[in-house]
């Protein structure tokens, strides 16, 4: 609370860390490279825009027992990127972030840097983050390439955070704010949601990665968006000949339409997917990353 107090009269958190260069620009906000200007030492800034304010406003008061700006300093996982610290800037939320990584999954798989073990290592520490999200009792909500960020040794963390809820907060329906392709079918219906709604998505993720393209790819249009509450996304072993049984069983699982029908939970998932063999001659023009 009195750093929130000293902002204030500072003119803002921003008077203390100043962004240098923008790392991630994304529809509900920007995060920038800068420096603490007391300690040198560099941080990512995070603000919100005006869309991304209305969002956050609207969590906080129906899915939150606590602002945002609250929970996101006491969440601790090596493998979601740090918040130091929160505050306001002219109106608008700010979050002071650890330095990270600005290399996006999304940019690995878009530019067939990745190779198939290495993308396995990846959504085993991914998963683990979720894992620890739905132990202390959130969702994640919005878990996509874009959310996460891996380092030149291929160790992953997730970047955004900007939509997680309360777990039993979620129940009664909510909000189909999510990644475009990535919202799992109960969210589109605005129903109750849990920790299967990530599994959903983490689903995706390696459906797009093994096959080339997410199983429903204009899931963001009307169309797409009634394909994945009504139909079945075809089976990865039909995408990709050299899938195993075993790794189209888990993935499928995980995209299964009916909540009920996915694993249990990401522990669940994740030790199914540990040992389903990746398919060899994964696409990929970049050597493997050099394990940590």
């Amino acid at each position: 609370m009195l750093d929130r107090i000293k902002n204030l009269f500072a003119g803002g958190i921003l008077a203390r860390y100043k962004p240098e260069a923008t790392v991630l620009r994304q529809v509900f906000f920007t995060i920038s490279a800068a420096r603490d200007a007391k300690t040198m030492r560099p941080v990512l800034v995070k603000v919100y825009t005006d869309e991304g304010m209305e969002v956050e406003n609207k969590l906080d008061k129906n899915f939150r027992r606590e602002p945002l700006g609250e929970i996101l300093p006491g969440l601790v996982n090596r493998h979601i990127v740090k918040t130091i610290e929160t505050g306001s800037d002219h109106g608008r939320n700010v979050e002071i972030l650890e330095a990270a990584p600005a290399t996006t999954l999304r940019e690995l798989m878009d530019t067939r840097r990745l190779a198939g073990k290495d993308f396995k290592r990846i959504i085993m520490q991914v998963g683990e983050a979720l894992s620890y999200l739905h132990h202390e009792g959130f969702i994640h909500r919005a878990i996509s390439p874009e959310a996460i960020v891996v380092s030149a040794e291929g160790d992953a963390k997730i970047i955004d955070m900007s939509l997680i809820m309360d777990a039993d907060l979620t129940v009664g329906g909510g909000t189909m704010v999510g990644p475009s392709g990535y919202v799992a079918p109960e969210i589109i219906r605005r129903g109750a949601i849990d920790a299967r709604s990530d599994i959903y998505a983490l689903g995706v993720i390696m459906y797009e990665f093994i096959a080339g393209a997410r199983p429903f790819p204009q899931g963001h249009g009307y169309e797409g968006l009634l394909k994945i509450i009504n139909t079945k996304p075809l089976p990865l072993i039909e995408r990709k000949t050299n899938v195993s049984a075993d790794l189209n069983a888990v993935v499928m699982k995980a995209l299964a339409r009916k909540a009920d029908e996915r694993f249990a939970t990401v522990d669940e998932m994740l030790a199914a997917f540990a040992a389903a063999p990746m398919p060899e001659n994964n696409h990929t023009n970049a050597p493997s990353f050099v394990a940590a």
